[in-house]
């Protein structure tokens, strides 16, 4: 027993030695970066404690990192008791919270208020000029909450959506129809085909829920999500069936709603959406992301958005007949089988409420001012065209914090190199003069001789310094998955941001020039526009701390995590051989 206690007693010592030489590491590149930002946010895990992940983004040569700095318990949650245990954690590490210039959090009032808020003691106690961005990606999620919930057809159909999802898997005998459909429609496929519900932290979870039940781009109407599950639903309510009158009841309720061409149509203008707003909610979780690529398409799908708002008659009306045709092959399919169920082709008389009567006052000439126009024409207006009003209200009211610092760095794309050699616009640079306290004319005299050499300094570029002199942080997401203009990946572009900046820095390394540009762009890199670097640290904490890890110290679990996360680290094996003897009397003997 004893020497099974010491075996356990040297993993941890070795997984928390491993883990404070990994935090070394990083501590010292922030050191050694001068300045970075902040990423905070908290979550509950197995064990009711209130995990808050600090995560720091720096810029150090010309890569940009986000990593974790400390896992601990919050058991104050306000803004100034996050402050403080902050604060704590960055003095036992010896690092200066003055070297803050940005900090991203979601937008709860502990985080983001502006008087007792946790970004506002670090503008009172750390740094004034810290910039603070609500994760844009939290924004993004509540745009599309809000116009999800905006309306009766909308709220219908993704509670119809959730409860289908919870109709399939809260029994294994509905499961087990559902298998046996699944094995004979699509028995090429090795996965079995589930319905998704709607997650309440997942952004992406609405898309998936509904495209999981219906989808109008397949190419064969045989394979199609929405005909499986009808056929599922037909199986339960079968006379034959086995089920009691309770859960057919529920499927023939599910069938009837699922046979409206409002809920249907409704679906294809949800997944129209989609199909622009999940890609941009996909890259907003990308690593190292900046500030510009995040301003620019979240502007592009604001733009996406009016445009289909402006030209709603003709995209309505594509997509009534995209709809009218789906519903007609699903039809031809469900008549050929024989079966007696038809989904309506048309909109109901009884879809729209009726008119309210008005009594006259007397003298009022006025008659209802409600106009009497046709169901399609009601259904446009107060479904369509609502859904598309508050998703552009929504953006342009969420999306407008620290805009003038946009304005700036509109100034360092490459993009606009050419309408800038001549002159910048009027009081351009002014907020990023304020932040770097490099004078204002430094940065514009450096920025217009930048730019006006620019043509010439990346023609030679390739040729003066090879690609293996260059190291990127790259990002798993590829251009083509989430149609964009470019991605993190580019190294050849010489279109972007990033590209600028890597050009820079090995012109200050050569020569010494542009040094006052290439700080601003390295502080702009420096900012943070999302905080899922926190998301993801919580996905691994619920793997390494179980139901049956549940009693795990802190110090372990932090250690562990920073192993599992890390992984692009060489730890020094003498090192921790050598730290690890110096616990003990005994371990120094053996081991030295």
């Amino acid at each position: 027993m004893h020497v099974k206690n010491c075996i356990e007693l040297s993993k941890k010592r070795k997984a928390g030695v491993i883990g404070n030489l990994l935090r070394e590491k990083i501590v010292n590149e922030l050191k050694e970066a001068q300045s970075f930002s902040i990423l905070v946010d908290s979550t509950q895990d197995v064990a009711v404690l209130d995990q808050l992940a600090i995560c720091v983004r720096y810029v150090l040569k010309n890569n940009v990192y986000e990593k974790l700095l400390k896992l601990v318990v919050a058991y104050d949650s306000s803004g100034i008791g996050l402050y403080n245990l902050i604060a704590k954690e960055f003095s036992e590490i010896d690092l200066d919270m003055n070297k803050i210039v940005g900090c991203s959090f979601d937008g709860a009032s502990n985080m983001k208020g502006v008087y007792n808020g946790l970004q506002s003691h670090l503008k009172k106690n750390a740094n004034p000029s810290c910039i603070y961005t609500h994760c844009l990606g939290h924004v993004l999620n509540l745009v599309m909450v809000d116009s999800s919930e905006c309306c009766k057809n909308a709220e219908f159909l993704f509670g119809l959506v959730q409860q289908s999802a919870t109709f399939l898997l809260d029994s294994h005998k509905r499961m087990k129809v559902w298998s046996d459909l699944t094995k004979q429609t699509h028995k090429s496929h090795d996965k079995l085909r589930k319905l998704n519900l709607i997650g309440a932290t997942r952004w992406w979870s609405k898309d998936k829920a509904l495209s999981s039940i219906i989808q109008f781009n397949e190419p064969n109407v045989k394979d199609s999500r929405f005909l499986l599950f009808l056929h599922f639903l037909l199986e339960i309510t079968s006379s034959e069936s086995k089920f009691d009158a309770k859960t057919k009841y529920t499927a023939h309720t599910l069938l009837q709603n699922w046979s409206k061409f409002e809920i249907i149509l409704t679906a294809a203008i949800y997944l129209d959406i989609f199909t622009i707003s999940s890609p941009v909610s996909k890259f907003l979780q990308s690593r190292s992301l900046n500030y510009l690529i995040a301003f620019n398409m979240t502007t592009n799908l604001l733009n996406q958005i009016k445009e289909k708002r402006y030209n709603g008659d003709e995209i309505f009306n594509k997509l009534i007949s995209d709809v009218q045709n789906f519903i007609t092959k699903i039809n031809k399919e469900l008549e050929l089988n024989d079966i007696d169920f038809r989904i309506k082709n048309k909109f109901s008389k009884n879809s729209v409420s009726r008119v309210p009567k008005i009594n006259k006052m007397p003298g009022e000439l006025a008659s209802d001012e409600r106009p009497d126009v046709s169901t399609e024409k009601r259904f446009k207006v107060e479904t369509y065209n609502y859904i598309l009003d508050i998703m552009i209200n929504s953006m342009e009211k969420r999306f407008v914090s620290n805009s003038e610092l946009l304005k700036d760095c509109i100034c360092l794309d490459p993009k606009n190199f050419k309408n800038i050699k001549s002159c910048l616009p009027v009081n351009s640079l002014l907020k990023l003069s304020e932040l770097t306290k490099i004078s204002v004319h430094v940065l514009t005299s450096e920025l217009q001789q930048f730019a006006i050499q620019y043509d010439t300094i990346t023609k030679n570029f390739n040729d003066t310094f090879s690609k293996n002199d260059l190291s990127f942080d790259n990002d798993s997401n590829s251009e083509s998955e989430l149609n964009i203009d470019h991605s993190l990946e580019c190294n050849t572009c010489n279109n972007c941001l990033r590209c600028a900046f890597n050009i820079l820095y090995e012109i200050v390394q050569q020569s010494g020039s542009f040094n006052n540009i290439y700080l601003a762009y390295k502080f702009v890199l420096t900012l943070p526009c999302t905080q899922v670097t926190c998301e993801r640290i919580f996905s691994k904490v619920k793997n390494i701390k179980t139901k049956l890890r549940s009693l795990i110290s802190q110090d372990i679990m932090e250690a562990l995590l920073m192993i599992n996360i890390e992984r692009d680290y060489v730890v020094d094996k003498e090192i921790v051989v050598n730290t690890i003897a110096k616990s003990s009397t005994e371990l120094s003997r053996l081991l030295i």
